[in-house]
């Protein structure tokens, strides 16, 4: 085998419930996470030499040597002694918008050079190092995550949900959120359990009084376009808007696919290409 391919999904957080401060300045987390059919590609060829070349199509990230990606191989390569690769990644996934497109090219990396070189190992374990999410994002689905998000307490089911994402070009790092949302001092109620309770039972109503975001409030300080954005989702006819990780994208989710359409068409012709419609995989 001289060359794998693999592709990874975008994800949303349904739910993020932000909890108490661990020792080590983090903050622990759960949250009910999807994924949606937008998918970065990723393909790998073996090297003979111990070197990593790195291309990248579409949105592209920047600097080789900066690139998550390329940190990943180098990683994976120092652990298991393996030669290196030829990477090409062409992301679909919006950089910076709480979509997880980061983390699904680590991911990506780790499962292409797993099965690229045949080692047989655990992926967990760098996963955890590398990124809060990229576990999740190994195997991706409808899950609760905890810890730092880097603990799968349990999936679920898979169940379709019918969604338009508005993405931003404005974005915020998530440790400035973190960094405002301790200084705001505000608790909230944790909602993961419940609305994964109500999707798990079909109740729609029920679970979108559920659907929130912790971070919400501390973000919207660095990008407040997302207020007037959550606003225009909702008169779309979404029943339930929000942000997805720290920002900046924010979706709704609307009770149908013919209602999602609708929708669309609608926000196209105020958000253009910033408008993307998705469902749930």
């Amino acid at each position: 085998m001289r060359k794998v391919k693999v592709k990874i999904p975008a994800k949303i957080n349904i739910t993020l419930d932000v909890l108490d401060k661990t020792p080590d300045g983090f903050h622990d987390l759960k949250s009910l996470v999807a994924s949606i059919n937008i998918y970065d590609k990723i393909t790998l060829k073996k090297r003979k030499d111990v070197f990593i070349s790195l291309k990248e199509k579409g949105n592209v990230t920047g600097l080789q040597e900066e690139n998550n990606a390329y940190k990943t191989a180098k990683k994976f390569m120092a652990k298991y002694d393996t030669p290196g690769v030829n990477i090409v990644i062409d992301k679909k996934i919006p950089i910076a918008n709480g979509l997880g497109g980061s983390s699904a090219d680590i991911a990506g990396v780790l499962i292409a050079m797993k099965k690229l070189y045949k080692v047989d190992c655990d992926l967990s374990e760098l996963a955890s190092e590398l990124g809060s999410d990229v576990c999740y994002m190994l195997n991706g689905g409808l899950s609760i995550i905890e810890g730092k998000g880097d603990k799968t307490e349990y999936s679920i089911k898979k169940k379709k949900l019918f969604i338009n994402i508005l993405t931003n070009k404005e974005t915020v790092a998530s440790k400035d959120s973190y960094k405002e949302f301790d200084k705001q001092h505000k608790r909230y109620d944790e909602t993961t359990e419940n609305c994964a309770f109500a999707l798990i039972n079909n109740d729609y109503n029920g679970f979108t009084t559920f659907v929130k975001n912790d971070l919400y409030n501390a973000s919207i300080k660095f990008v407040p376009s997302m207020e007037e954005r959550i606003k225009a989702l909702k008169s779309s006819g979404a029943d339930v808007a929000v942000m997805t990780g720290s920002g900046s994208a924010v979706y709704g989710i609307y009770r149908n696919k013919k209602a999602r359409n609708n929708a669309y068409k609608t926000l196209i012709n105020t958000y253009g290409e910033e408008v993307i419609k998705v469902k749930t995989v």
